[in-house]
């Protein structure tokens, strides 16, 4: 009964600041009380009034279409007070120079920011300034869909929220709830281990309910929400969304918030067959949606409008909410397209620096070392005396030299090789996209699209490193293989297995070295059969410091294969195999072991082929 009277209340609220789908007035400040600040800064003259006045103009700028004022204001203030050493300040200047990267969907600039602030705050020993950055980590990671490494985080705010630093019962729930509770709960969820969601979800509720916020009571009510929704538990959605709304419309916070639930709710009468009241909704949706600049919102709830009108009568609402829909897609995928560019050159920028800096770095050593040997010849002239003796130690120095300078020389011809596999392996993806958006398939191009990112987004961390752990090169091969089903229909299925006592994350093995037998695998076995294919990718453990990876197909064997005569297969081959034996015979040079590969080509008793096996043996070691 106590449920149902607080629906109801909240309900009545709700629908009476959202009847019309309209939303207040958004902004922290009004326009005169910014024009006051800027005025105020410009006769400012400590840096300590400046920073606090900035940090006030960039959370004014917290409103739709002032994101750019907002990162510059941010900037502007952290500089001046990481110069002045005043954290409170650069908490401030952080928070919300990283909140602008993230609107702006420039994520890895984001994630550095929060990661500077993190250590901004581990430096100066400060458990709450540790605790705020963490969230901000969080909610990058959440933002960038990397539900796994969000959990790592929050465990760690777990921890330090329990370490005893907070002190009454109320701020301990409170930092409970937003620094560790609503991150997990959407990071299981991103992760479809839904009833690990649920439980984390439920526990966030009931810690909002205890602290009586309507602005967490809206969070959280809606995310219980949409969980429900997500496995199809309408009634409860509904209930949850109303709540919701009746937050929202008491915090005037989160107007988002609203616009999902009256999505949501549109959505579960649409499925229901409740036709008016799904217009009813998905309009508000709409408007509130067009007030607050989310265009993936906006888009969402003009197809929806577009499904209830189309063969009902007017049609004139049909058609226009057909070409908003295609106007809002279209920007949608110009916007993301921006974004995923914006991302690649920026992590593209960051990786050519670094190279930079180790050109520089070896530069400077070459050159130390030449006024090094300069000054020890003119000792040598004048300590004659010396000379057999210092001779003979200074030949076994240039030995030692030579041998290091040869290391180095190997590792940037291994880097060198695995950056070729980057462009060998985007040009075949960009001609699948290609062909999705020739064929006008474009949820088929959008969904490649989406694995095409995330795969790019792993290629660039990995390519980097000269080691990566098994698990990230699982992580890799298993996107990979996954995009090449979907570009060749699902033709053949695959299976990633691992020896029971290897324990991938702790094992290092070198990066991309596998990727261009898989590929090898379906483009020249498997491709060419006409059912029933299927590939296999073993690992297990050939010594402490060697690991043996087999590649298995049940395709049409190497001597089929080279029948049909592709150009596509031999172009194939002479860029991503051929580098692959080069960085093999690079790593057997550097270690001083015998990776090797070895082909074997599967045959029936008949004498039919049964497909092609691979057997790379790789160095290894555990971390």
């Amino acid at each position: 009964m106590r449920r149902c009277c607080l629906s109801l209340l909240l309900v009545v609220i709700g629908f009476s600041t959202f009847a019309q789908g309209q939303v207040p007035t958004i902004g922290v400040y009004s326009p005169s009380k910014m024009d006051s600040l800027r005025y105020e800064l410009s006769r400012e003259k400590s840096d300590t009034g400046k920073i606090k006045l900035l940090v006030l103009l960039a959370r004014g700028s917290l409103q739709p279409g002032l994101v750019d004022s907002q990162l510059i204001y941010s900037e502007r203030a952290l500089a001046l007070a990481l110069k002045n050493n005043f954290p409170k300040g650069a908490y401030g200047a952080y928070k919300l120079k990283i909140s602008a990267f993230r609107q702006k969907g420039r994520y890895p600039e984001a994630l550095q920011a929060a990661y500077d602030n993190l250590h901004f705050a581990e430096q100066n020993k400060d458990s709450l300034g540790v605790w705020e950055a963490l969230r901000h980590v969080m909610f990058t990671f959440n933002d960038m869909g990397e539900y796994h490494k969000t959990i790592p985080f929050a465990r760690r705010s777990q921890r330090l929220v329990h370490s005893g630093i907070f002190q009454t019962e109320k701020d301990l729930k409170f930092r409970s709830l937003v620094g560790y509770m609503n991150f997990i709960g959407a990071a299981f969820a991103g992760l479809n281990q839904l009833d690990s969601a649920l439980y984390y979800k439920r526990l966030a509720y009931k810690t909002a309910f205890y602290l009586q916020d309507n602005q967490d009571l809206a969070v959280t009510t809606s995310s219980l929400a949409q969980y429900f929704h997500q496995v199809a538990a309408h009634d409860s959605s509904l209930y949850y969304f109303r709540i919701a709304l009746g937050y929202v419309g008491k915090s005037q916070f989160r107007f988002d918030i609203a616009a999902d639930a009256q999505y949501g709710m549109a959505d579960i009468y649409y499925q229901r067959h409740q036709r008016d009241s799904a217009l009813l909704y998905a309009k508000r949706s709409l408007n509130i949606s067009l007030q607050v600049k989310r265009l993936a919102a906006q888009t969402q709830a003009a197809s929806l409008l577009h499904k209830l009108y189309a063969g009902k009568s007017p049609k004139d609402s049909a058609y226009k909410y057909l070409a908003l829909t295609t106007t809002l897609k279209d920007s949608l995928f110009n916007e993301e397209k921006i974004k995923q560019i914006e991302s690649i050159k920026y992590k593209e920028a960051l990786r050519l620096h670094q190279l930079d800096q180790e050109k520089r770095e070896a530069r400077q050593l070459y050159e130390t070392r030449i006024k090094t040997f300069s000054s020890i010849g003119g000792l040598v002239l004048l300590l004659s005396g010396a000379f057999f003796r210092y001779r003979i130690h200074q030949v076994r120095h240039e030995g030692q030299l030579k041998s290091v300078f040869n290391k180095k020389i190997h590792q940037t011809e291994m880097r060198a090789l695995r950056a070729q596999m980057n462009p060998h392996f985007i040009f075949n993806c960009l001609n699948s996209i290609n062909r999705y958006i020739v064929k006008s398939d474009h949820k088929t191009a959008s969904g490649y699209l989406t694995k095409f990112s995330r795969l790019i987004r792993l290629i660039l961390d990995n390519s980097t490193n000269e080691n990566i752990t098994l698990d990230k090169e699982i992580q890799t091969l298993q996107l990979y293989i996954e995009m090449e089903k979907l570009r060749f229909d699902n033709v053949f299925e695959y299976s990633i297995e691992v020896q029971g006592d290897l324990i991938p994350e702790e094992i290092s093995i070198p990066s991309m070295l596998l990727q261009p037998y898989v590929e090898n695998a379906i483009w020249h076995g498997l491709l060419h059969k006409e059912s029933g294919g299927k590939l296999w990718v073993r690992f297990r453990e050939a010594s402490d410091d060697l690991l043996v990876a087999e590649v298995e197909d049940n395709g049409i064997g190497r001597q089929k294969a080279k029948e049909l005569k592709s150009k596509e297969a031999i172009r194939n081959k002479s860029y991503g195999m051929q580098i692959t034996q080069d960085r093999i015979f690079l790593i057997n040079e550097l270690y001083s072991i015998n990776a090797t590969v070895e082909v074997e080509d599967l045959v029936a008793p008949q004498g039919g082929a049964l497909g092609t096996k691979v057997k790379v043996q790789m160095p290894a070691k555990v971390q």
